[in-house]
């Protein structure tokens, strides 16, 4: 699962009072794209939570997506849910109300952070003024937006582990709990009630139509007659459907699109009690969720974008356009020295940005470093760079002409590094390691402490 360490890795080194002195489009500048984390559709545009806050596209085209729209959200967007022109959008700092209605400029109307003990809002359900939320640690959260500049949790029920999704049908609400299924009866909004439960490994998604829920889980597809959505009766378990745990589900007509770990599987499930598989494909990524849009199938990836599939015919899926989410990796560190800031990500290695103008940040130079670029730091106009098997020195005193000074290989992954003086402190996933650097053209290793497992 997520954790607060992506969220913060590309501010991790700045000081407060430079943070207080940027605002969101130099932020935008820098702030990565890709890696999403959940979708929704009014039928007209696709709305997209993920690292940066919230891409909207335009599918009047279902075949090509196009992008119309974005806006920065406090934390890392996971969950999002459209009541058009209200977006509501669950990041982890907290909740808040978007009016979409000028894609141009779209407008935060109203919000909360949540506190400390609450969890992060996973994945949202918009149903008559109220937003259903799972809400990762915190189980089911119910908001009332009826009053979009005002929206106020209004009740709050705990699930045994952690919300992932959820699935609303009548006067129940499906809470999937990685370790189970929790149905809660919603019938009085203010004082929900937990009714049953049963294990469901992994339980990652649920889409429900009137007589049925279908759900991912570990072993594939599970689906269960909630004819009586409180006393659920499973009638089709058909074991492992392939390698990896199913993680997203979506359903259209008498079909039903199972996402794995690598691959999208299509069952005809006109029979609930015995799913045909009928097709499968590879998107070009880790399927994350899926959702089906009439005749289409938009899968957000992990790390990788989206994709788009013609279903028209779920016996014939046609894979169709990519939307990449452009060249930039995971960022995992940022240094400011000077009027510089010095950039490292997984894709591009070392960029650096020249900020002495806040108005206008322009990149001055890159260099590719050999492998994932996990850290940096700076001394004099050298950049050391903890990146894969090895830590790497160069020099930057030209931007625009960064060049290699001297490498030191260590074969555990370096991952963390500091300076002091004329020694370096290097981590990796073995060993803590002192170096000394007095010439930067020569590392030698003066000390090292073999850590008891993976450090």
């Amino acid at each position: 699962m997520k954790t607060l360490t992506i969220l913060i890795c590309l501010f991790l080194t700045v000081t407060p009072s430079v943070i207080a002195d940027w605002n969101l489009e130099e932020q935008e500048i820098l702030r990565w794209r890709g890696q999403y984390y959940d979708l929704a559709s009014d039928g007209h545009y696709l709305y997209l939570a993920c690292k940066r806050g919230v891409e909207i596209y335009d599918i009047d085209n279902p075949d090509t997506p196009i992008l119309a729209g974005s806006f920065l959200t406090d934390g890392l967007a996971n969950g999002v849910a459209i009541n058009y022109p209200y977006l509501y959008v669950g990041d982890v700092y907290g909740f808040n109300i978007w009016d979409v209605s000028d894609l141009s400029a779209p407008a935060k109307l109203g919000g909360f952070k949540r506190s400390g003990t609450e969890g992060y809002q996973e994945r949202l359900t918009y149903r008559d003024g109220f937003v259903f939320v799972a809400a990762y640690s915190s189980g089911l959260q119910i908001i009332d937006v009826s009053d979009p500049f005002r929206p106020v949790i209004v009740s709050q029920v705990d699930t045994p582990a952690y919300s992932w999704d959820l699935a609303l049908k009548e006067n129940a609400a499906f809470m999937m709990d990685f370790f189970s299924i929790e149905i809660m009866d919603i019938s009085y909004l203010f004082a929900p009630l937990k009714r049953t439960s049963f294990e469901a490994i992994f339980a990652g998604g649920i889409v429900v139509d009137e007589s049925f829920a279908y759900i991912a889980y570990v072993d594939g597809l599970l689906v269960l007659d909630i004819s009586n959505p409180f006393s659920p009766v499973v009638i089709s378990d058909i074991g492992p459907t392939g390698a990896g745990a199913a993680e997203s589900v979506a359903i259209k007509d008498n079909y039903v699109i199972l996402a794995h770990q690598s691959y999208v599987e299509i069952y005809d499930v006109s029979d609930p009690s015995e799913p045909l598989q009928v097709s499968f494909f590879y998107p070009p990524g880790h399927p994350r969720k899926c959702l089906a849009v009439e005749n289409h199938l938009y899968t957000i990836l992990d790390d990788n974008g989206f994709h788009v599939t013609d279903i028209t015919h779920p016996e014939y899926p046609v894979t169709g356009q990519h939307i990449n989410p452009g060249e930039w990796g995971s960022r995992q560190d940022v240094v400011i020295d000077n009027n510089r800031l010095y950039l490292c990500d997984w894709n591009r290695g070392l960029v650096v940005y020249d900020i002495s103008d806040p108005e206008s940040i322009v990149e001055s130079g890159s260099y590719q470093s050999p492998g994932n670029l996990n850290d940096i730091k700076i001394k004099d106009n050298l950049a050391f760079l903890s990146c894969y098997t090895e830590l790497q020195i160069v020099d930057v005193e030209n931007p625009s002409d960064i060049h290699y000074v001297s490498n030191y290989k260590t074969t555990g992954n370096p991952w963390d590094v500091d300076i002091s003086g004329n020694f370096a402190y290097l981590c990796d996933l073995y060993t803590f390691q002192i170096l000394d650097i007095s010439n930067p053209s020569s590392i030698t290793r003066l000390g090292v402490l073999y850590l008891a497992q993976n450090g």
